[in-house]
């Protein structure tokens, strides 16, 4: 198996404990979607509802090689960039102990590939994606004693991965779901208390255009929105991470990516 190349550390990473919010930056994007769609004569959506089965083929009509989840393009790598930036997470899988790590929206096994070639000691992996195509290029890949794989939508009861992890991930996941209290669910139910934590990483549209996945447009939800559903599902907010394109004098231009690193309370419902 061929592990991703280790890249030259970003330096347009930031974390904090707070979600990374630039109004100045949203408001940019809510005008520029008005006005693209008036140039283009497109009705403006204001309320997305994704077709489940539409979202299914756009990701089925990969072929079973590539490798389109953002970790393994080669000319970003965002993904283990904003990663590899976390202390939390980084503490965790610097753990002599055995890891349970579950990967929701697993796509094609660009999580375990990068945790393979990081996590020195022993751990188990269970990769969850609604792709079939994905889920069995993951099965003839990465096929070992310590990974399972299924073919489960992310918004349904996980059944038997609902257990105990000490790592559950959803990368990429949200901008393709409708309703993400759902997943949130999933999440909180599928972590450890004792130590367990729950990484959210989501794209951020530099331009408004990137918000368009062939015919359908995603849900690119503003920080509010996902700091109101991690409120409400009692989870705890550890540490925020908010990847940039280029920095320039201090200050840093063009968001990517947001990292949500995130535990249970004992007020977290399950």
């Amino acid at each position: 198996m061929k592990l991703l190349e280790k890249k030259e550390k970003s330096n347009c990473i930031s974390y904090s404990v707070n979600i990374p919010t630039d109004k100045r930056y949203w408001e940019g994007l809510d005008i520029f979607r008005i006005i693209w769609h008036a140039l283009f004569s497109k009705p403006l959506q204001k309320e997305i509802l994704l077709d489940g089965e539409k979202v299914k083929k756009y990701f089925q009509s990969y072929s079973p090689e590539s490798m389109f989840d953002g970790f393994t393009d080669s000319s970003t790598k965002w993904y283990i960039d904003i990663l590899e930036k976390s202390k939390f997470l980084q503490k965790q899988l610097n753990r002599e102990s055995q890891l349970k790590i579950l990967d929701l929206g697993c796509g094609r096994g660009g999580l375990y590939q990068w945790i393979t070639s990081n996590r020195p000691s022993a751990f188990s992996y269970t990769g969850v994606d609604f792709n079939d195509v994905a889920i069995n290029r993951c099965i003839k890949i990465f096929d070992s004693q310590n990974t399972q794989f299924a073919v489960q939508d992310v918004n349904e009861p996980l059944g038997v991965f609902d257990e105990a992890y000490d790592l559950v991930f959803c990368i990429n996941v949200f901008p393709y779901i409708n309703d993400i209290s759902s997943v949130t669910a999933n999440m909180v139910n599928a972590c450890s208390s004792e130590n367990g934590l729950i990484i959210v990483v989501d794209p951020v549209p530099s331009f408004y255009w990137e918000t368009e996945c062939g015919d359908f447009s995603i849900h690119i939800r503003e920080p509010e929105e996902l700091r109101k559903v991690i409120s409400a599902a009692g989870l705890k907010i550890l540490e925020c991470g908010h990847l940039n394109s280029f920095s320039l004098l201090g200050m840093s231009f063009l968001p990517i990516a947001s990292a949500t690193i995130m535990k249970k309370t004992d007020e977290t419902i399950c």
